[in-house]
């Protein structure tokens, strides 16, 4: 432990003190800030039980998730004879047979939602700006409108955020700060605060209280010293124009590669960064022979499925910090090289002997200098050859800046405060690095040479009030989130594709479909509520790549149709490729046919492409081998509902599964239906074909039909079992005791509604005199239909609990929350809900929802968005874990 976190965790954390911002070079652990927090909640400090570590970069996300997993794996189950594992664990509250819960919203791990399932454990979330903050702001990219609220509750409350590389992001992290402003402002006893910190190696952060290294640190702590004095020797080049700026890099990178050594190269053009990529490759080839492998790529511009296995290349491993990579070495005697773009930059535990780099604002190229040396040997020092660009004609528009902007990137380097030696070069060491940062002298240059923060937007309580308005389609007042993440940013529009095989389309529904055909408009909004796109299936590229690729490859498929004279019409089960566009929070869009794609202006399929998800034909092909865009590419690439096989481990990386099956086929165990479609209507032979879409249930309850589990639960029994779970949690959480009461009276209701004969016949329950509230039987959800409508069984326990004696006994201040919180522990009534029952006749029913809609809207008032989230948090988690216990006396 480096004497700096050593004085974090007593000075600060243990007290129950967290900084603002935590301002420490790279290279000197900053991430440990996670065991930290960690051995702090254990010591009985009051911090949030959440931390919630946020990153900006989609690459990094895996590597701290790596980080959790390993502080969960040494804290075990309980299994462990040491003693100081088993005092954490008793000060975690874990029992035997618990891990510390460990998520993460991005990556190619699945959200495996451990963090929902228990508001009264400490758990460690890691996820990207986007990902945490649409979640926290009720609008959770990739998660269903039922889900939002429990996302938001549990990151809004109890939660830690930990900012990393806070600088660049900050109208990130002034929402944050804007939260914990309105959090403040409306506290209850029994709600839990919500707290930010944020992590920086340049000294560029909104905090005030901000936690530093001190001098003692740095005299009394070799290792610290050593880290800060690792020695890098910088050198500012002349500028070359866009166009030689690949071939001199590589000469550079060339010019440094001893045998064994590795050299990071860093591009901010993704152009430039190929171009580079393929000179080297060929001066290695020409060299080393044919067999020679030492060149990597590393940009955003990739399927995540492939980035990922780009880190077990032993190439990339050669970049791993020297601990790490001592035994990786391949084709020994050869140098290494990565080609990087800004996705190297961050976070990334990179570890290079040496670097070439173009010119990038100072932030940048602060966290590019902390990716060589990290880990110094004695006495050699890394080489850094910088190349600034020069001003540039239109078609190098990508890689060239103007000739003032240069100059302004070149001042810091320029400036006598960091004098150069007797070669040209510049100490580049962290220590010196951070002393520059501190400069008053520099302060002027290198507030100039720096990404100027883009402006945003201001967070208000009735936008929180709209956006938390989950089941609500529809409302004019909730605006994309977006800018409120990231700033109102001038960057050229994004577009997320994925490719799959299976759309719930037949031969004569492609061509007409437009959002007013009701019937195709809902089987694909139904299909992507279950099968949403994964973020291991995304590649995120500017929306102008997109609608080059998409064009050629309609124009390519159409070529192609006309020489071998198809006829679709006489095939009535096959459609034609289409692409599938989803908006940020998942809705279905637009279809385009092979048809639409071809004759639509690009001007015009631009508008309809940016910020938006594209679900593209597999057939139509376009990616490459190694997960990068290729319109010349006519081949189908892997997709994630291929042969199950070939995509790796659906059940922990993705949760769920589409196949094309038989009616009468079962799934497998731990495998449950969420979603079936046929494609032939007329079939009802037990070999015709459908749709499906599996869900990856385990032992868990959350996902597939909550009422359909792996054994019976009688009504009465599932509803004590809720209340014995929530006033445990309760008890854990300190909550006052009438509101421990309320949530008692809620989980003793909150499923009456299932006792409607109906419910009953629908799920399908054994007819022997009782009434249950999970079966085993295949579901009819069909029989739930009335008038157009489906049933839900929360909208009769709402109206039975309104006639309980226990809720019209309750505290009068808390009733309206007793009757929400039953209504919403599906994720309704907030405000709306489904107006039927077959007990009450239409016009109760419309009263009924009426009234639930105003409810909401007062206890929100009351309460708070993140607060009344929270509180049916904790009836929902009790819920599941209700729902995926045996009966007393069977053994699972």
């Amino acid at each position: 432990m480096y004497s700096w976190q050593r004085r974090l965790l007593t000075q600060h954390l243990l007290r129950g003190d967290i900084p603002d911002a935590v301002d420490i070079p790279t290279g000197l652990g900053k991430t440990t800030v996670m065991a930290l927090w960690l051995a702090a909640f254990a010591g009985g400090a009051s911090l949030p039980r959440r931390l919630v570590y946020v990153v900006d970069r989609r690459a990094v996300v895996d590597q701290a998730t790596a980080e959790a997993e390993g502080l969960a794996a040494a804290l075990g189950n309980g299994d462990s004879a040491d003693a100081i594992v088993t005092t954490l664990r008793t000060g975690l509250g874990l029992s035997n047979g618990q891990t510390l819960p460990v998520s993460t919203l991005r990556g190619q791990q699945l959200d495996n939602r451990l963090w929902l399932a228990n508001p009264a454990l400490p758990a460690i979330v890691v996820g990207t700006v986007d990902m945490i903050g649409s979640r926290l702001l009720f609008s959770g990219y990739g998660v269903s409108r039922r889900l939002r609220p429990m996302h938001a509750g549990l990151l809004g409350v109890d939660a830690l955020i930990v900012l990393d590389e806070a600088h660049l992001v900050p109208p990130f992290e002034s929402l944050m700060r804007q939260v914990q402003a309105l959090r403040s402002a409306r506290r209850h006893q029994s709600v839990p605060p919500f707290r930010i910190t944020a992590l920086s190696a340049t000294g560029r952060t909104t905090s005030t209280r901000t936690f530093q290294l001190s001098d003692e640190d740095v005299r009394t702590d070799a290792r610290v010293a050593a880290r800060l004095n690792a020695p890098k020797r910088l050198r500012l080049l002349q500028e070359v124009s866009p166009k030689e700026l690949p071939r001199e890099i590589a000469l550079r990178a060339w010019d440094l590669a001893e045998p064994n050594f590795s050299v990071l190269v860093f591009c901010n053009s993704r152009k430039a960064a190929l171009e580079v990529r393929d000179l080297l490759e060929t001066r290695l080839k020409d060299v080393h022979g044919k067999r020679a492998v030492g060149v990597e790529l590393l940009v955003g511009e990739r399927r995540v499925l492939e980035r990922r296995r780009l880190t077990g290349s032993p190439v990339f491993q050669r970049f791993l910090p020297r601990p790490l990579a001592a035994d990786t070495v391949h084709q020994p005697g050869l140098p290494a090289f990565l080609i990087a773009t800004s996705a190297g930059e961050v976070g990334v535990d990179l570890d290079a002997d040496h670097m070439v780099s173009d010119l990038v604002p100072w932030e940048r190229m602060v966290q590019r200098l902390g990716r060589v040396n990290r880990r110094p040997e004695p006495a050699q020092a890394a080489m850094i050859e910088v190349i600034p660009v020069a001003t540039g004609g239109k078609d190098e528009a990508e890689t060239a800046i103007d000739a003032d902007r240069l100059q302004t990137l070149r001042d810091p380097f320029d400036n006598p405060t960091w004098p150069r030696d007797a070669e040209g070069y510049h100490d580049a060491s962290p220590a010196k690095l951070y002393q520059l940062t501190h400069d008053q002298r520099l302060e002027g240059a290198i507030h100039a040479a720096t990404t100027p923060e883009p402006l945003s937007p201001e967070l208000t309580a009735p936008l929180i009030d709209a956006w938390s308005m989950t089941s609500l389609h529809e409302h004019s007042g909730r605006p994309e989130v977006q800018p409120w993440l990231r700033g109102w940013v001038d960057e050229e529009a994004q577009t997320r594709l994925a490719w799959r095989r299976w759309f719930p389309l037949r031969a004569d529904s492609d061509a007409r479909w437009r959002r007013d055909d009701s019937l195709a408009s809902r089987d694909l909004q139904d299909f992507f509520e279950e099968a949403a796109p994964h973020s291991s299936e995304l590649v995120e590229v500017p929306t102008y790549k997109a609608v080059t690729l998409l064009k050629k490859r309609a124009a390519a498929w159409s070529e192609a149709e006309r020489r071998v004279d198809s006829s679709w019409a006489a095939r009535p089960l096959v459609y034609p490729p289409v692409v599938v566009t989803l908006t940020s929070v998942g809705d279905v869009d637009e279809l385009f046919d092979i048809a639409r794609l071809t004759s639509e202006k690009s001007e015009r399929l631009f508008r309809e492409l940016a910020h938006r998800t594209a679900i593209v034909d597999a057939r139509l092909g376009g990616l490459d081998d190694s997960g990068m865009l290729d319109a010349a590419e006519s081949a189908m690439p892997l997709t994630l509902d291929s042969d199950e096989s070939d995509w790796p481990d659906l059940a922990r990386t993705v949760g769920f599964r589409i196949r094309r099956t038989s009616i009468a086929s079962a799934p497998e165990a731990d495998w449950r239906i969420a979603y079936r479609w046929r494609y032939d209507l007329d079939a009802d032979a037990p070999e015709a074909m459908e749709l499906r879409v599996e869900v990856w249930r385990g032992d868990l309850p959350f996902r597939g039909d909550p009422a359909v589990a792996r054994f019976e639960q009688e009504l009465s029994a599932h509803c004590a079992a809720v209340a014995s779970e929530v006033a445990a949690t309760a008890d854990r959480l300190n909550l006052e005791a009438r509101l421990g009461a309320v949530l008692r009276t809620a989980a003793d209701l909150h499923d009456a509604g299932k006792g409607r004969n109906l419910w009953q016949r629908a799920m399908g329950a054994p007819i022997d005199g009782r009434t249950y509230a999970k079966t085993r039987s295949a579901a009819m959800p069909q029989l739930l239909r009335i008038g157009g409508e489906t049933y839900r069984h929360e909208f009769g326990s709402l109206r039975d609990a309104i006639c309980a004696k226990s809720v019209q006994n309750a505290d009068p201040a808390l009733q309206d929350l007793a009757l929400h919180l039953i209504a919403s522990h599906h994720g309704s009534a907030r405000p709306v809900i489904t107006t039927v029952d077959p007990d009450q006749p239409p016009s109760a029913c419309a009263t009924l929802a009426q009234e639930a809609a105003l409810r909401f809207a007062r206890l929100n008032r009351k309460w708070g968005p993140w607060e009344l989230a929270w509180l049916e948090t904790l009836l929902r988690a009790a819920d599941w874990k209700a729902s995926a216990m045996p009966p007393k006396g069977r053994v699972e």
